[in-house]
């Protein structure tokens, strides 16, 4: 029976995995979190927020959809 405080939340679900107790601790111990299911999810919101930075940075690197390499724009940048 579900507590009737808990939020039901649309996107998430419950199931049943198989975890490598050892990872999750020092995994908690890296982000600062308590428990399985905060850990797990602070552990996905990290891999996405680097996959994000990677992105932009290859983005920045290949100068990809930014002005900054276009000497037009830049011109006036510095005034």
């Amino acid at each position: 029976m579900i507590h009737p405080r808990t939020p039901i939340l649309e996107d998430m679900r419950k199931t049943a995995i198989g975890i490598d107790d050892a990872k999750v601790d020092a995994v908690r111990r890296i982000l600062g979190t308590k428990g399985i299911t905060d850990t797990i999810d602070a552990a996905l919101a990290e891999v996405m927020r680097q996959d994000s930075a990677l992105r932009h940075l290859d983005r920045l690197s290949a100068m990809r959809g930014i002005d900054l390499g276009d000497p037009d724009v830049m011109e006036d940048a510095w005034r």
